[in-house]
């Protein structure tokens, strides 16, 4: 997922991990999408990758000083008009 998010990041970027014991975050990472599937019919609306590039586009853009607020609501009024 490190490295599709950093494909999605679109400029030189580096990552190291921590060095050291790490928890092992499977048991806190999972999502379970089937009763919204089930009971409500929802599907997503974002590939994957598209919904990584959302993300680092969202990173990017705060980190460069715009306000979190206003990314996040144009974010939002943009998936609203994903068919």
């Amino acid at each position: 997922m490190v490295e599709r998010l950093h494909e999605a990041w679109g400029a030189p970027t580096s990552w190291l991990p921590q060095e050291g014991r790490q928890p092992h975050e499977a048991i806190y990472l999972k999502l379970d999408a089937s009763k919204a599937r089930a009971r409500l019919a929802w599907r997503p609306r974002l590939a994957l990758e598209e919904t990584l590039v959302w993300v680092a586009d969202w990173y990017k853009r705060v980190h460069e000083g715009a306000d979190p607020y206003v990314v996040t609501e144009e974010q939002i009024r943009r998936y609203e008009e994903l068919a």
